[in-house]
């Protein structure tokens, strides 16, 4: 019985506990990161319908996926460049018309958000403005306090002195009475 108390006793702790910790911690980067580049993989077909159709909604040629390499078309490349062509000339005279519509509510949006930005500027201000004036009232405010409390400590010793005076009164009545009896 003693000799397993002892034994007990005398095995030595283990420090480097914290390495179990570790390993399962970059074991789990690991992981993390073999996700993240397995989903980076790029679906090419799907990729050229989505360029495709963003290329249409902004009205601009299909767009040409070409290969990194040696600047080809291909179905499957390893590295995908968008090479965006320019809108005709034929099509961007039918489009002017839309295009200054476009540019007329754009220009009403940034006249609303330049008046919206000076009135909020203008409320700052105003602000500013309130704030400079609440700090001079705290400061009479402060002074004030300063000086009632000033006030404040004369009355207390006052106060004092005639409850000293007070006692002394008592106790000078307490013996002229002592002496009349």
């Amino acid at each position: 019985m003693r000799q397993e108390r002892k034994r007990l006793l005398d095995e030595p702790t283990n420090h480097d506990r914290w390495l179990v910790s570790y390993a399962d911690f970059i074991t789990l980067l690991f992981a993390f990161f073999v996700v993240m580049y397995a989903s980076s993989s790029v679906n090419a077909s799907k990729y050229k319908q989505v360029a495709e159709s963003m290329g249409a909604a902004f009205n601009s040629k299909p767009i040409a996926i070409k290969d990194k390499d040696n600047n080809k078309e291909k179905d499957t490349p390893k590295e995908i460049h968008i090479v965006a062509q320019p809108i005709q000339e034929e099509t961007q005279t039918t489009a002017q018309p839309q295009e200054t519509a476009a540019q007329t509510a754009l220009q009403l949006k940034i006249d609303e958000l330049n008046k919206v930005q000076q009135s909020l500027k203008t409320a700052l201000e105003e602000k500013d403005d309130q704030k400079a004036d609440l700090k001079i009232a705290l400061q009479k405010q402060s002074e004030e306090t300063d000086n009632l409390l000033i006030v404040l400590g004369g009355v207390n010793d006052q106060l004092q002195k005639s409850t000293e005076l007070n006692n002394i009164l008592a106790s000078a009545n307490n013996a002229r009475s002592q002496l009349l009896a």
